[in-house]
């Protein structure tokens, strides 16, 4: 998803957009939330008394009631509970306001959200393309929203006066925006994400992980059931953990994130599961256009004859500093193609499309995805390409293992090249409509007995001759996705002769031996030779970290000090390739100095067990951005903190965890900054699922715990077992919940 960090009013007024002013206005204070009425609290009073909202020994929720709708505005209330501000923050951040209520924080998101209309297309989703069932749990959302903000007056919205139906399906529109960042990747001079909104794009100095998601048939399991490893890596900080439960068939658990949706993104229900990892598929496109008319401005250039672009005002209201508001007049322009974003040095312009924005469709997805009971179900429901990037794999209680690279994907003419700017007046660079589910890279119970994706080619989900076949595809199909060391981990963890229990499932997943570590220690002990060999000062003050290393097992543990001195290298090695800031035996062994010399510098020795290094903190909300991705300044080493075993992925290993301070800033600081690193993205909602004939059997956790309240008992009674690489039990029964029962009632009387 797309963050909302840091653009401002200026760099929004710099846009090409026509005409912007702004006109200050009086008012000091966003509007407050409007109070219901008489007859909508006797209903909402009604509606809660037939939800009851079970919390299970990790405080996370088990909400049942009467109809599907009833069990979303239990679950939507409960989850309020625990982080209504953050729910709150993801609603406001589709609807257009989010300037209103975030400032130059949300400036740039509003743009993006105005410019592609998704107001609009939300309000007209919700009122005409959407079932009645669909529609109800929108409703439900609402209700439960403004409902919790009622009984709770000293929590209150930063913008709405009252939450509405729509709200929450624009909310899942933000799929749609992040795929700008796909542009980034693609389009190089012309690079319309860095000239809109630099939150947008990754820093070029810290690479990111991905995720890992893994399905085994019934041939390599113990049991013969089919099981289902789910591990999308986010910002650990985002996570939260429920269990849906209705008398109309909904039951589901799962894993939600960034306060955002109302039912689980990844998770699985009574008879199957699926999991997700990002995919980059070409779902966007740019489009240069020509306003060349000699009369009329508003004409564009396409093929023999000029369309007529359509233009529009619209008033964002910003929140600036000092707490008024001043209203931002910005005038749109658009295309058959999309909307215009960036004006390029010869007078053209760039119009962007973005896949199947038109349609919508993601809300009413997620929906149907929780409640299809077979595998044709499932691939019913996902069929529509709502979801229009993420792969997906699927496991079921029939033995089913199923794998698709899921995209909104558009026909294309492959005489073109789709990664640069389209000639805008040529008819054939249109999409030709969309290809359908069957028609993408896909893999169904292979002979191998598994399959893998972790943000991978397709090619390589399993073995070669059960994989797609890359010619049988169009060019444009699965360009950019790559391998890297997390897919040759998998291979070997999953190609390995004995058959896979649960628990064997789980160590898999947070398994830390590290598969490229010979590899990578191979190149260091050939420089580290060479040096030595032409009696090299560098090799003598260097000799006892590579004796340290030569000893190793290649596997992190929290007392290892040899797993410090080599991720600290790797790490900032990496970084310093990354950057072009060195190379050659600068690269290798002057790294390798720099490990020793931080070390020696923050804590009096290089000999530091990787546990003491490496940590797990929650930060409180005070010291925490609004954005996805905290900062190393969130932290502090005079809180409390867990040793974390966790580490990058880029060494092969299983259990993710990246931190901040960087490496290189770590050992790059001396005796300054943080004397800790601090887990911030990586293994998030893991869970370990086997689908068996009297129902599925699962373990999962979450970082911290599911409240962000730093008083509840569940803010942080998670963190112990993650840090260590270990799981607690899904309580998935109404009987297993009974068994687990710390407290029920009823929404509103907790």
């Amino acid at each position: 998803m797309s963050s909302t960090n840091g653009v401002s009013a200026r760099f929004v007024q710099s846009l090409w957009v026509g005409s912007c002013a702004l006109v200050l206005v009086a008012w000091a204070a966003a509007p407050a939330h409007a109070d219901l009425t008489a007859d909508d609290v006797a209903r909402l009073e009604a509606r809660a008394a037939r939800v009851t909202i079970k919390r299970d020994t990790f405080g996370v929720a088990h909400v049942y009631g009467p109809t599907d709708a009833d069990v979303i505005f239990g679950l939507t209330y409960a989850r309020a509970e625990d982080e209504f501000v953050r729910m709150d923050q993801a609603v406001l951040g589709m609807s257009g306001r989010a300037a209103e209520g975030l400032g130059n924080d949300g400036l740039g998101t509003d743009y993006l959200v105005r410019a592609f209309e998704i107001p609009s297309l939300a309000q007209h989703e919700y009122a005409n393309r959407m079932t009645p069932e669909a529609r109800a749990l929108a409703d439900a959302a609402a209700d439960a929203l403004n409902y919790y903000v009622h009984l709770h007056p000293d929590e209150q919205p930063l913008v709405f006066e009252q939450y509405e139906p729509w709200h929450f399906v624009a909310a899942s529109y933000g799929m749609h925006i992040a795929t700008l960042t796909f542009l980034d990747q693609t389009i190089q001079t012309e690079d319309i994400v860095r000239q809109l909104t630099p939150s947008l794009e990754q820093s070029p100095s810290e690479p990111t992980d991905g995720s890992n998601m893994w399905a085994i048939g019934p041939s390599r399991t113990e049991s013969g059931n089919a099981m289902l490893f789910i591990n999308p890596h986010i910002p650990i900080h985002e996570l939260y953990e429920a269990h849906a439960c209705s008398e109309e068939g909904l039951n589901v658990s799962g894993g939600m994130a960034y306060g955002a949706g109302i039912l689980p993104v990844v998770g699985f229900n009574a008879h199957l599961g699926w999991s997700l990892t990002v995919n980059y598929p070409d779902v966007v496109d740019a489009y240069s256009e020509v306003f060349d008319h000699e009369t009329d401005r508003l004409k564009y250039k396409y093929g023999d004859e000029y369309r007529d672009a359509v233009e529009w005002t619209e008033t964002v209201r910003l929140l600036d500093q000092a707490g008024e508001f001043q209203d931002l007049e910005i005038t749109f322009r658009k295309t058959h193609h999309g909307p215009i974003l960036a004006q390029r040095d010869d007078g053209t312009t760039l119009s962007v499309r973005i896949a199947n924005v038109e349609n919508g469709g993601l809300f009413e997805q997620w929906y149907r995805m929780a409640k299809a009971e077979t595998l044709d179900g499932f691939k019913q429901a996902i069929g529509n390409g709502a979801l229009l990037f993420h792969n997906m794999m699927c496991a079921d209680d029939q033995g089913n293992i199923y794998y698709v690279y899921n995209s909104a994907m558009p026909k294309r003419d492959e005489q073109f090249d789709w990664t640069r700017p389209l000639d805008g007046s040529d008819p054939a660079t249109d999409w030709q409509g969309y290809h359908t589910l069957d028609e993408l890279p896909s893999v169904l119970n292979p002979s191998s007995g598994w399959m893998q994706n972790c943000n991978s080619s397709p090619y390589t989900t399993t073995v070669d001759a059960d994989n797609p076949k890359r010619d049988e595809f169009p060019s444009y199909v699965a360009v950019r996705d790559g391998d890297d060391a997390r897919v040759d981990m998998s291979h070997n963890t999953l190609g390995r002769d004995e058959p896979f229990t649960l628990d064997a499932l789980e160590d898999a997943g947070f398994g830390t031996y590290a598969w490229q570590g010979e590899r990578l220690l191979n190149t260091l002990f050939d420089a580290y030779d060479a040096a030595a060999a032409s009696e090299s000062p560098r090799a003598e003050k260097l000799a006892d970290l590579v004796a340290e290393l030569k000893q190793w097992d290649r596997t992190l543990a929290l007392d290892s000090v040899a797993s410090s001195v080599f991720m600290l290298w790797m790490e900032a090695s990496l970084e310093r390739r990354y950057r072009g800031l060195a190379e050659g035996d600068d690269l290798i062994l002057g790294t390798l100095e720099d490990v020793r010399n931080g070390l020696e510098a923050k804590w009096g020795t290089w000999q530091v067990p990787w546990g003491e290094i490496n940590r797990l903190q929650r930060p409180p909300v005070e010291r925490m951005n609004r954005g996805f991705q905290l900062a190393a300044s969130a932290f502090s080493d005079d809180d409390s903190s867990l040793p974390f075993l966790g580490g990058s992925p880029y060494a092969g290993i299983a259990f993710c965890g990246l931190s901040r301070p960087s490496a290189l800033q770590y050992i790059t600081s001396g005796a300054d900054g943080l004397k800790h690193r601090y887990a911030v993205h990586g293994h998030s909602y893991v869970a370990v699922v086997e689908f068996t004939d009297n129902g599925p059997r699962a373990r999962s956790i979450i970082p911290f715990g599911t409240s962000r309240h730093s008083d509840s008992p569940h803010y942080l009674d998670q963190a112990p077992l993650y840090a260590r690489g270990e799981m607690k039990p899904v309580w998935f029964t109404p009987e297993d919940v009974a068994a687990h029962l710390e407290r029920a009632y009823k929404p509103g009387q907790e």
